[in-house]
């Protein structure tokens, strides 16, 4: 097996415990709280960012080799396999060879798993809609969420996707009437997922660090499936939902019914428009599709069609991990093939295709 079907495996196999990832999010409900802010997080404000951050203005790179705690980011829930092996310090000089660019930022936190590099986006560019997408999305300085929320919506006020983020925080601070004006916002709004440039912005600081050949980073960032308000999205479906049932008890048919439509509307709307299209997200999406229409009392019919749907997008990690455990089974077209559908049109339609290159094999043995 030569190296490129090797970095190919091993991005496979770690896609595929992504989805083991999500299903274990499914379990977890509604339950969990907001994660705890460090002591650095919680000292800066949003006010404070904006007495002192300006646009494109220079300011204090983080500082490298500090004991703050790391989230696991987008290559780390991979498993960490796919992270080309790249130091903070090479990291630090792309940055700074790059100006610094909220670009570099946002591909150094997916790198590194360090929230610094955030929150250093903040204070550079606080009105940038990315920004203000990641902060929320990743929930940096959550004290703080309400403000960049609404800057968010402020800044991209035709994408409902702020709309959705905004009515997870209303509901989760049980303002419902606000939640449900939001998601009755979305439904007249176009969508973008702003994670669906992570990618890119991932392969670019990697090239820049000058360490890697090109095959090494397009498999590399191709691997990058980080889509952090899918956990989200998945909260706001289970509070719609207790909702409803809330509502239909109270005797409001109506209304519970344009829950229903509402939630049914933002499910299918995330799940359909991310480029990234990991096949974890797609299959919670379907799951909770399920869970929301089995709470409304749909035909049995509209749920056998989305159980079959979750079942064929799982059952595609499952092939594409058969299929690279086989080696020699690929030849180098139908690697590069793979990688750059994986790259450019996302994790769900590289699968059809190489499935169909190679077509079903049997399970192998994880061993």
């Amino acid at each position: 097996m030569n190296s490129r079907a090797k970095r190919l495996l091993i991005l496979a196999a770690a896609l595929l415990g992504a989805l083991f990832f999500f299903s274990w999010i499914l379990k977890r409900g509604s339950g969990s709280g907001d994660p705890t802010p460090s002591d650095g997080e919680s000292k800066k404000s949003l006010t404070a960012l904006k007495k002192t951050g300006k646009s494109g203005e220079p300011g204090n790179p983080p500082a490298l080799g500090t004991t703050e705690p790391v989230e696991a980011n987008a290559l780390n829930l991979l498993g960490g396999k796919t992270m080309l092996p790249v130091t903070p310090e090479q990291v630090e000089s792309a940055l700074d060879a790059g100006g610094r660019s909220i670009d570099g930022l946002i591909a150094a936190q997916a790198i590194l798993g360090d929230h610094r590099y955030l929150r250093e986006a903040a204070e550079r560019y606080p009105d940038d809609p990315r920004t203000q997408f990641w902060m929320v999305a990743k929930r940096v300085l959550p004290e703080e969420r309400a403000e960049w929320l609404e800057r968010f919506k402020e800044a991209d006020p035709d994408n409902a996707m702020a709309n959705f983020l905004a009515a997870e925080n209303a509901f989760r601070s049980n303002d419902i009437e606000a939640g449900v004006a939001e998601l009755r916002a979305a439904g007249a709004k176009g969508y973008r997922d702003y994670s669906d440039d992570l990618r890119g912005e991932v392969a670019a600081l990697y090239s820049a660090t000058n360490q890697f050949d090109p095959a090494s980073v397009q498999d590399a960032s191709a691997g990058v499936s980080s889509m952090p308000h899918v956990e989200q999205v998945q909260s706001l479906t289970q509070r719609l939902i207790e909702y409803q049932r809330e509502l239909r008890e109270e005797g409001k048919d109506e209304m519970a019914s344009e829950v229903v439509e509402l939630g049914t509307a933002m499910l299918e709307t995330v799940a359909g428009n991310s480029a990234l299209d990991a096949i974890g997200a797609r299959t919670m999406m379907l799951f909770m599709q399920e869970n929301l229409q089995r709470a409304a009392g749909d035909p049995n019919q509209t749920l056998t069609a989305l159980s079959a749907e979750r079942e064929r997008v799982a059952g595609l990690g499952e092939s594409v991990r058969s299929i690279f455990a086989r080696e020699g089974l690929l030849d180098a077209s139908q690697l590069a093939g793979y990688s750059e559908r994986l790259h450019d049109r996302g994790e769900v339609a590289a699968a059809e295709w190489l499935v169909g290159e190679v077509g079903e094999l049997p399970p192998t043995d994880p061993e």
